[in-house]
């Protein structure tokens, strides 16, 4: 296989084909330059033969190709001929290529081949039968089915992670989905290795695509960039799934950059959809903070989180299936303010890992656990720093019933309790 560091020349050849009886050789770069910019589609050289165009950005381009030899459909993709003798843009591709084809996994483009032709460099990868992510965004989906496809991604992204690979472009249209619904995650050709340079930065220009690139690759601080980085990535596609917009989104790419980098955080999510369930939501924007040390450490604590979120979703509703007596309990605060609770167990707290956030400064991060039965309903403090009271009392573990008083720390409820009519 040819050595791509080195740019291509007018004498190389197919890395798949180098017998002498072989017919006249194939166009130059030079000579198939216009050409390609049309496009190669006809052209055989070596083992493939390119059958169709499938896209071309301004880089390069990829092609549905015939492997003779083993009688498959491959995706092969080439520099365009004016970038092939570009050192910084044969290094991205070289990466694409390198990062992509040491990694194995089910949701990771595989790569087969790597060499160097008449028309330049290329390599040949996994044909995708299906649509990009993107292509599908502009419906709402179901949680369940969100959840199942964040979960798949996030493995795929760990398994990156594992072998010091940060992917650093992740977003709809480096998604694609086949004809059996498997997402594969796509395009590497900005990907950092951990413990080495990528080589592929160019300063005072940002690499990857604003709306979903965190405040650390679209700011100053490129040597932070790291697992969380692509967590940040994977929260703007799990953003978007739910409400159908990304996370920061302006009418230029440099005003999206300065809203990414500012200190202002995404829309909830819930304020877009307010029918997503509170736990989905709280993920979501556990991966968005702009600080990465309050996002996920890595990848598989995000996946551990989807994966409980997806039990949620998939068990039956308790309270309109399993126990349609089951009361509606709010906390009406004392400036009138009613805080409902979301499920019959609700953790509450300051941290935003809670079932209900309020955000308090006596409240302890995960202050109390409220559980709503058919015949009662108990509060239970969870050790909180200034302690849990009902009507003035202290308490480890209580009844509540409507008009009680529930003091959080100093932060004080009224308990609202509506039953459900006889049927």
């Amino acid at each position: 296989m040819s050595d791509l560091s080195k740019p291509a020349t007018d004498s190389g050849r197919s890395s798949s084909s180098s017998d002498s009886s072989s017919p006249a050789p194939l166009p130059t770069i030079a000579d198939t330059s216009q050409s390609m910019r049309s496009s190669l589609v006809g052209q055989t050289f070596g083992d493939f033969e390119l059958t169709h165009e499938l896209g071309r950005g301004g880089m390069g381009v990829v092609f549905k190709a015939w492997q003779k030899s083993l009688e498959r459909h491959v995706a092969l993709k080439m520099l365009l001929p004016e970038h092939a003798t570009n050192p910084q843009i044969l290094a991205r591709f070289l990466t694409e290529a390198r990062a992509a084809g040491s990694l194995a996994h089910p949701n990771i483009v595989s790569i087969y081949q790597v060499g160097q032709c008449d028309f330049g460099p290329y390599f040949v990868m996994e044909y995708i039968d299906g649509k990009s992510l993107q292509d599908l965004l502009g419906r709402t989906f179901p949680f369940a089915w969100s959840v199942a496809l964040m979960m798949a991604i996030t493995q795929a992204v760990q398994h990156a992670h594992s072998k010091g690979i940060i992917h650093r472009d992740l977003k709809p249209a480096n998604i694609m989905i086949n004809q059996s619904k498997r997402p594969v995650v796509m395009d590497f050709g900005i990907a950092k290795l951990l413990g080495k340079g990528s080589g592929l930065t160019i300063q005072g220009v940002v690499v990857g695509t604003p709306s979903f690139m965190p405040p650390e690759q679209a700011g100053d601080d490129l040597d932070k960039i790291g697992p969380h980085s692509d967590v940040y990535s994977l929260g703007a596609i799990l953003y978007i799934l739910l409400t159908g917009r990304a996370p920061f989104e302006e009418d230029t790419a440099f005003k999206t950059i300065l809203k990414v980098v500012s200190s202002e955080p995404a829309v909830r999510v819930r304020k877009l959809r307010p029918d997503v369930p509170p736990a989905l939501e709280r993920v979501c924007h556990r991966c968005l903070q702009k600080d990465p040390a309050q996002r996920y450490r890595a990848a598989q604590d995000l996946f551990d989180d989807l994966r409980r979120v997806r039990a949620l979703l998939t068990q039956p509703d308790r309270r309109s299936t399993n126990t349609p007596n089951l009361p509606l309990v709010a906390l009406i605060a004392f400036n009138g303010k009613a805080y409902r609770l979301p499920a019959s167990t609700t953790v509450i707290g300051r941290s935003s890992e809670c079932d209900l956030t309020i955000k308090q400064p006596e409240i302890s991060k995960k202050h109390c656990r409220i559980v709503i039965g058919a015949d009662q309903i108990t509060v239970e403090d969870l050790g909180s720093s200034n302690g849990t009271l009902v009507n003035g009392k202290p308490i480890a573990r209580s009844n509540l019933q409507n008009g009680d008083k529930l003091d959080l720390g100093g932060c004080e409820f009224q308990v609202r309790v509506t039953r459900p009519r006889p049927a």
